[in-house]
């Protein structure tokens, strides 16, 4: 194996490790509010801080790996995860799962465009759809691996609230010992001075980029919802006390979005684009019928079609933005800003549906989310089919700049 090959093994590896701190908590919600009383509000704050601490290191550490060099941005995600793992394990309580969830989600965030970005660097002579796509398969199985393992222990092993952190602190080891293997792609810029980051989009195909990062806000915010709503719907129906039933649920929603980039490498982009809305729309629907009709097998279902429009989504977007930046100084900076959507979605409609069970009919919130996605489906679509990202990147390229965004 070339040491090309292994550097990308080895980088889409630690993606895909750092990416489970997401998941690993999942299944483990019951099992936390039994053992620290908490109820849904308090769960629901939990997940915010994690989503708060992704957003707050994108912004402040976004585009840093394209002047300090990708690999010591990395080590340094490793280590905030590390840290989030020490918390869960040693500080039981309320006040240790948020610190744990906000060094986690700082870890997510600093990690996701330093790794796509360094991938990016390494699949320079195969292209950006190279690159996007072993970023996405690792995002997406990263995220679909942890709450298999995390649910699977937490049903049948000893120590449920340990065991899972300590098997996700060795994965996380052998990515920290195998970065010393990965050569360094982009040389630190002398006399560079860190100050408060400002997201970035390419300077050329804004209006498509733009499009871009409103599908993955909308991937993620249709996987949230899943993803949030699975420990809940199964408690409604019966089946709230299996943190092995809960993990594999969410696993199954994340894994289609891995899996269809299996069987779509071949397929032109307006067919991605279109049979992601499709499932898309397919999963919504499905999934508010179960809601209403308390049916297991097809919330499952949808759950699995909406992982899968997502994950079609999601590839089609980085695959926009990573052509974009190509030949930009700040790559990461661009990506950085279309996960900084991500997140955004994925993080405000599961904290508003929260809120709103705690004063309405969470069916109807649902209704009322899904009717709010088609439409934004809807006003996304014409944008990422009007034109192909390859027809501008030799725009970019000539360019060799991005576009900072105004601080208001």
């Amino acid at each position: 194996m070339s040491r090309t090959g292994l550097s990308i093994k080895i980088v889409g590896g630690c993606y895909a490790a750092g990416m489970a701190a997401n998941t690993v908590p999942t299944p483990l919600y019951p099992l936390y509010q039994q053992r620290d009383q908490l109820d849904v509000s308090m769960v629901t704050l939990v997940y915010g801080v994690y989503a708060a601490g992704v957003l707050a290191s994108l912004l402040m550490v976004g585009r840093v790996s394209d002047h300090v060099g990708r690999r010591p941005v990395l080590v340094a995600s490793v280590a905030v995860q590390a840290l989030g793992i020490v918390a869960f394990v040693l500080w039981p309580g309320l006040a240790g799962l948020l610190v744990a969830r906000v060094l986690s989600g700082l870890a997510v965030g600093i990690l996701t465009p330093t790794a796509s970005a360094y991938l990016a660097d390494l699949y320079a002579d195969a292209g950006p759809d190279r690159a996007a796509r072993v970023g996405t398969a690792a995002n997406f199985g990263g995220l679909a691996a942890g709450p298999l393992m995390a649910g699977t222990l937490g049903q049948w092993a000893p120590a449920p609230l340990v065991l899972p952190h300590l098997v996700h602190a060795a994965l996380l080891a052998w990515a920290f010992a195998g970065l010393r293997l990965v050569p360094e792609t982009r040389i630190a810029v002398s006399g560079w001075r860190y100050h408060p980051q400002r997201p970035a989009i390419p300077d050329s195909g804004r209006g498509l980029f733009w499009s871009a990062a409103w599908g993955n806000l909308l991937a993620f915010a249709v996987l949230g919802i899943f993803v949030g709503m699975v420990p809940e719907f199964l408690a409604a129906i019966g089946h709230g006390g299996s943190p092995a039933l809960s993990g594999a649920a969410v696993s199954a929603v994340l894994a289609a979005g891995a899996v269809t980039q299996l069987f779509t490498d071949r397929l032109k982009r307006t067919r991605l684009v279109v049979s992601s809305l499709v499932l898309l729309l397919c999963g919504l629907t499905l999934g508010t019928v179960a809601i209403w009709t308390s049916g297991l097998v097809i919330f499952l279902l949808g759950g699995v079609l909406c992982g899968g429009g997502a994950g079609l989504l999601f590839k089609v977007s980085l695959a926009t933005g990573t052509t974009l930046s190509y030949g930009g100084h700040e790559r990461a900076g661009v990506l950085a800003t279309l996960f900084l959507a991500a997140y955004v979605g994925m993080s405000v409609p599961v904290i508003g549906l929260g809120v709103a069970a705690r004063h309405a009919d969470a069916r109807v919130a649902l209704t009322g989310f899904t009717i709010l996605a088609t439409c934004v489906l809807g006003g996304v679509a014409p944008g990422l089919l009007r034109r192909h990202p390859s027809r501008l990147a030799g725009n970019a390229v000539r360019c060799q700049k991005v576009h900072r965004l105004p601080d208001n």
